[in-house]
């Protein structure tokens, strides 16, 4: 259909795994611009992968660790300035595992493009949905 989009996976293992099959991919840990975090590499359930302090504060039962990488972070703008992506943006799912509201402060404060539509997942629903109303969205529909 033409589309184009940027695939972000800050994982190194499954970022190797996935230029294989995608044409525009980014290895970076999405955040703010400029923090060190840890990486975290969870093993007991399969893909996920988050910020340790994200993960230990949401989701406390994960603990099995293949390993910790330091991550420097960049914001959502950044990134989206970095692949010269357009003002107007379609489409952005958001899947990063219990940071989304950290990562979506940061994008309201400094935005200036026009997403139309969003998905978020594994978020701090409450906060995010008041978030995204703040700036202007609606909640079309929560899917469980």
């Amino acid at each position: 259909m033409g589309w184009k989009g940027i695939c972000v996976e800050a994982n190194n293992d499954n970022y190797a795994k996935l230029i294989l099959n995608r044409t525009l991919c980014d290895n970076n840990c999405i955040l703010d611009d400029g923090s060190k975090v840890n990486f975290k590499n969870i093993t007991n359930v399969t893909g996920w992968e988050n910020l340790l302090s994200y993960i230990e504060t949401f989701a406390p039962w994960q603990h099995a660790t293949d390993s910790i990488t330091e991550k420097t972070t960049i914001s959502l703008n950044t990134l989206l300035n970095n692949h010269n992506a357009p003002e107007v943006i379609d489409y952005i799912s958001l899947d990063i595992k219990f940071s989304e509201l950290p990562v979506l402060t940061e994008f309201f404060k400094q935005n200036k493009r026009k997403i139309l539509l969003w998905t978020i997942e594994h978020s701090n629903e409450p906060e995010v949905i008041a978030l995204m109303k703040t700036n202007g969205y609606k909640l079309i529909t929560k899917i469980k």
